[in-house]
């Protein structure tokens, strides 16, 4: 799995993209708003207070024509600065313009100093200077009209920007929220839901990891601790139902055995020594069964109460090929083969020798009565990739439903009309008393296959 980001990463690239998004929106709006919008009613403003100034030295050459008054006198205010603003804002931007106004300007001041200046050339030097001003103004008017025009366009594209931006940004909110649900809301809502379940008990419910961070590996560690609750559980019941089992078996074999005894003594007391051979026979037989079932209420009070296994190294071949000398009668009579692997380095294995070769025979003779004659049973050993090993009974009979597949492992369940249901519970507690675990594997009509896991 490759390398996941963590939640803290994550949630600091969350964070970070909203930063850069609130930035860019205030650089953006800062530029618009102070170059763009500044820049444009700036000069519209510009543009009118010169039209202002045009007009008021029109006013006043005006009033010199009509009134005979020296626009250039120094009790007439604002004449000089306003012949100097005109100056400058047209030596840069209509330099010609300027020179026309200054020309006409200057005409007009040598003639005002004349003793006797020429009427009509004055009034002619008034028209023209006159006449700059009119273009002049008209001039400045429709460079204001252009700075509005302009900044009513710059106020569109700054609108379209914003709004453009706006729906980026709602764009990375939505963006941000999804990656939120995704990285935490599902993640904690399928914590929640499976801690739910375990609280009502049911610790058969696992959380589905979505990534690896720290969602992800509380999930799996949730998962261990419902497994290893589980499986203590279900060592819990197994112990309760084999202490059951063995407390039953005990009664059993406390109210039986005084009975079998009287029994015993009763058939030995009678006096068969004359010449009836019958009642001697049946005296015999009725010993011999008398043995025959003490010797199986023994071995099934021994099953019920498995101790704890003494654990030594033994040569896992060795057992296996004890296990099937054993069974060479039940093989014969069955017509059923059993074959043997067990890979070379997997020669030592750490086991109670006695228990665990009881749960193999019992696994194996399990096979055999469900094999149709002709048939193989396969068993197979091999190392696991945690440094454990794995013994696998695999027939080839007609399979074990669905339903019935937990229920085998439980004491005295059996689906064999002659069965006692001892063979397989036995097993399972064998299996369990080492640390390992027995699964079952089943597809009916293909067989069966029963799997021991050990660490």
């Amino acid at each position: 799995m490759p390398h996941e980001r963590s939640l803290q990463q994550k949630l600091g690239f969350m964070a970070v993209l909203y930063v850069i998004s609130i930035l860019a929106n205030l650089a953006i709006s800062t530029v618009c708003i102070v170059i763009y919008f500044r820049t444009s009613f700036a000069d519209a403003e510009a543009a009118l207070t010169h039209q202002q100034q045009v007009a008021e030295l029109r006013t006043l050459f005006r009033q010199e024509q009509d009134h005979g008054t020296d626009a250039h006198d120094p009790k007439v205010t604002g004449y000089d600065t306003l012949l100097a603003n005109l100056q400058a804002a047209l030596a840069h931007h209509d330099a010609e313009r300027w020179r026309d106004i200054e020309s006409a300007v200057t005409m007009r001041h040598r003639l005002r100093r004349q003793h006797e200046p020429d009427n009509a050339q004055l009034i002619a030097t008034y028209q023209q200077l006159d006449h700059a001003l009119d273009r002049a103004e008209h001039d400045f008017a429709a460079q204001r009209d252009r700075s509005i025009t302009r900044a009513t366009d710059v106020q569109r594209t700054v609108v379209t920007v914003m709004t453009i931006n706006t729906v980026i940004g709602a764009g990375l909110c939505l963006f941000g929220l999804w990656f939120v649900r995704r990285w935490v809301v599902r993640p904690v809502d399928d914590l929640q839901r499976v801690m739910g379940r375990l609280k009502t008990g049911d610790f058969s419910h696992r959380v589905a990891p979505r990534f690896d961070d720290e969602l992800g590996r509380l999930g799996r560690e949730i998962n261990q601790m419902s497994s290893r609750i589980a499986e203590m559980q279900a060592r819990l019941i197994d112990q309760a139902r084999w202490t059951a089992a063995a407390d039953m078996m005990q009664q059993l074999h406390d109210n039986i055995q005084p009975s079998l005894d009287e029994i015993r003594g009763l058939t030995r007391r009678q006096d068969s020594s004359g010449s009836n051979r019958e009642i001697e026979k049946c005296q015999q037989q009725i010993l011999n069964t008398l043995d025959q079932f003490e010797n199986w209420l023994g071995k099934l009070q021994d099953a019920v109460t498995t101790g704890e296994p003494k654990l030594q190294h033994v040569a896992l071949p060795t057992l296996l090929n004890d296990v099937v000398d054993a069974l060479q009668p039940v093989m014969q009579n069955a017509n059923v083969n059993v074959d043997v692997e067990v890979p070379a380095d997997l020669e030592q294995v750490h086991v109670d020798e006695l228990q665990f070769k009881q749960a193999v025979v019992a696994l194996v003779n399990n096979a055999i009565d469900a094999s149709p004659p002709g048939s193989c049973v396969r068993v197979s050993a091999k190392n696991t990739a945690d440094e454990g090993w794995q013994l696998t009974v695999k027939d080839e009979g007609e399979g074990i439903a669905a339903e019935l597949r937990e229920k085998i492992l439980l004491p005295f369940f059996t689906t064999k009309r002659d069965g006692n249901g001892i063979g397989l519970p036995m097993t399972n507690a064998v299996v369990r008393a080492h640390g390992g675990k027995l699964t079952v594997e089943s597809i009916p009509g293909k067989g069966s296959s029963f799997t021991i896991t050990m660490p």
